[in-house]
């Protein structure tokens, strides 16, 4: 009788091991799983379960079995790892096994279904998945077009755009899951900066220690040794910053946030660094009855005169943020001195003027500091508002739709003195920094939000003592 029960839990164990035709992501995995974009990035630490993801979305969008993504069935599907033997003969293999219900290959066997000489995968319904390796030349993966393609671990730039290429005349899908060990490298541009703007390219970030099915605490003790460096790109999963980040504290998920509509007698400042070659660049900075500082939106524009440059600019906050004081304008002091060899205006004279015009009031607008240290000043004025207060969050927020200054917080760097000692640095690097310039001139004046009717008769006396007759 025992015999018999025994028998009987087996194959009820083998009857559900062969039906396994559903998988259910974690809740932090769901967001991934469910993204249903053309492109698709999933980085995170090792064992954040990235690869198992990535692997199970594939298989279910190749059994016909998604919930979000339906594709005519058969598909042709390939998987690229980073090696042939242990990474797509090997890791990538095995979890297609855990995956792959029997019932749905061909023959209902892996020794029937999977041919080690093709490795090629043979579903019932037609679907094939092939197993390649980003170490093979690069002529073995053109030929058919694929409806999915999935790369495990960062892969060589030539690899991916010609896997895209694979994919393109049946609109196809790319599932890319990787560990950041090389940090900010083609993938970050090519897909992480991209996001942002491109509605195409979906980016998600898994965190190790979010995975509740592994032994966490023991993953830990195991990566007590690593430097900060490696337990950052192993365990959180994170881009390590360039060498010499002026903002080395920034960081997207502490420091942006979703928009949401400020609260009633929020006050604006405005930052503009000049720019005609350059991008013209106005960062606009919120701080809301209770103090909370905001950077809420950008201008970013190239192209432009001073003149057309200072009356857009009103004309954008009019617009958007017309039911908001603007307390003030600051700009940038050297090109701001510069002066028109026609009309002997300077561009704050010029700006000045088109600004109020554009913005339909008169509103002071000020230069930045101009004496010796004043950069130094500005940036550490920035720092203050970025480094973490006790609470855990910092002084500023960012509103996730400022790109171009989320670009720019991870891209401004440091450069060096010429023929010194290469580790002491000097100044900013000028470029990756218009934006930046931008808020550093309203951070080196430390704004803070004034209450009472009486605001424009006092603040504007006290600009004008410091800095001279303004907003005329």
């Amino acid at each position: 009788m025992i015999l018999t029960y025994s028998a009987e839990v087996y194959r009820r164990y083998k009857q559900r091991q062969q039906m396994l035709d559903w998988f259910e992501p974690l809740p932090y995995q769901s967001e991934a799983y469910l993204c249903t974009k053309p492109v698709q990035l999933i980085e995170g630490g090792n064992r954040s379960g990235k690869t198992h993801l990535a692997c199970a979305k594939l298989v279910m969008i190749a059994l016909g079995k998604h919930p979000t993504i339906k594709r005519l069935l058969p598909v042709k599907a390939r998987i690229i790892a980073n090696v042939l033997m242990e990474g797509a003969l090997g890791i990538i293999l095995n979890k297609l096994k855990d995956l792959v219900p029997l019932t749905a290959l061909e023959g209902g066997r892996w020794d029937k279904a999977f041919k080690v000489l093709e490795k090629v995968i043979r579903l019932r319904n037609g679907s094939t998945i092939q197993l390649m390796a980003n170490t093979q030349d690069l002529q073995t993966h053109r030929g058919e077009d694929l409806d999915i393609a999935m790369i495990d671990e960062e892969c060589n730039e030539e690899v991916f755009d010609e896997t895209l290429m694979r994919l393109s005349d049946r609109a196809g899908m790319l599932f890319f899951s990787m560990t950041p060990h090389n940090g900010m490298t083609w993938s970050y541009k090519k897909l992480v900066k991209a996001s942002r703007k491109n509605p195409t390219i979906g980016y998600f970030h898994l965190d190790t220690l979010s995975n509740y099915k592994i032994q966490r605490k023991e993953l830990i003790v195991k990566s007590a040794l690593f430097d900060d460096k490696q337990f950052a790109i192993r365990i959180k999963g994170d881009r390590v910053a360039n060498e010499g980040l002026v903002y080395f504290m920034f960081d997207e998920r502490t420091h942006v946030t979703q928009p949401f509509e400020l609260p009633t007698g929020t006050q604006l400042f405005l930052g503009v660094d000049f720019g005609i070659n350059n991008p013209h660049a106005g960062w606009l900075q919120a701080i809301t009855p209770e103090g909370k500082k905001f950077l809420i939106d950008e201008y970013y524009e190239t192209g432009k005169t001073v003149s057309q440059n200072g009356e857009a600019q009103g004309e954008w906050i009019k617009k958007r943020w017309g039911n908001y004081k603007l307390r003030w304008v600051a700009c940038d002091p050297m090109s701001g001195a510069q002066r028109n060899e026609q009309t002997n205006e300077t561009n704050m004279e010029v700006y000045r003027k088109s600004f109020c015009k554009g913005y339909g009031k008169t509103v002071p607008v000020l230069a930045g500091d101009r004496q010796k240290g004043s950069v130094e000043h500005r940036i550490d004025k920035m720092r203050e508002q970025l480094v973490l207060g006790p609470s855990g969050m910092p002084e500023l927020l960012i509103f996730s739709n400022c790109i171009n200054s989320l670009n720019e917080f991870e891209e401004y760097v440091w450069t060096t003195r010429k023929g010194e000692n290469m580790n002491s640095f000097e100044r900013p690097k000028d470029s990756n920094n218009h934006l930046m310039n931008a808020g550093e001139y309203v951070a080196e004046r430390n704004p803070k939000y004034m209450r009472g009717m009486g605001m424009e008769r006092v603040e504007l006396p006290r600009l004008q003592l410091q800095y001279g007759h303004i907003g005329r």
